[in-house]
């Protein structure tokens, strides 16, 4: 089996996820005008404090036409992410990017023995809550803190 070529992408800070969209419509575009060859992107992760989350999932909801699977979790419907236990609520959807002129999603899966695998790449987007340097931030304020 051909494992994937899209690249992998990260957007930091992404607020209501409009970029991330746009970057998922040239996907969508280049992966219509280039039929048989890999995406541009095979995986965009998307994230932001967690009160974007929401806002995020609600802006690539509405545009399920430039992605094919989404993943969306969300530590605040849990209660938990306290950094012990990850926890978190995880919304999976399926969008139509695809649907007229590629195959169904479980004729792509190599795991079933398809290896006919550059029709169908799958372009799937992760959106989560980043907490990138919230210790260092508290130990910075304790620093000051202390010297107050």
């Amino acid at each position: 089996c051909v494992k994937r070529e899209g690249l992998v992408a990260l957007e930091l800070g992404s607020g209501n996820g409009f970029l991330s969209v746009c970057l998922l419509a040239l996907n969508a575009s280049f992966k219509k005008s280039h039929p048989g060859e890999p995406p541009l992107i095979e995986k965009l992760v998307v994230t932001d404090m967690v009160d974007h989350i929401s806002l995020i999932e609600k802006t690539l909801h509405v545009n399920s036409h430039v992605w094919e699977e989404m993943y969306v979790r969300n530590l605040a419907e849990s209660g938990s992410g306290d950094g012990e236990n990850e926890g978190g609520a995880i919304n999976s959807y399926f969008g139509t990017l695809g649907n007229d002129d590629t195959p169904n999603a479980s004729d792509c899966d190599c795991d079933r023995g398809n290896d006919d695998t550059t029709t169908c790449k799958k372009v799937t987007v992760i959106a989560a809550e980043h907490r990138w340097g919230e210790q260092e931030i508290e130990s910075i304020r304790e620093e000051e803190s202390k010297t107050r």
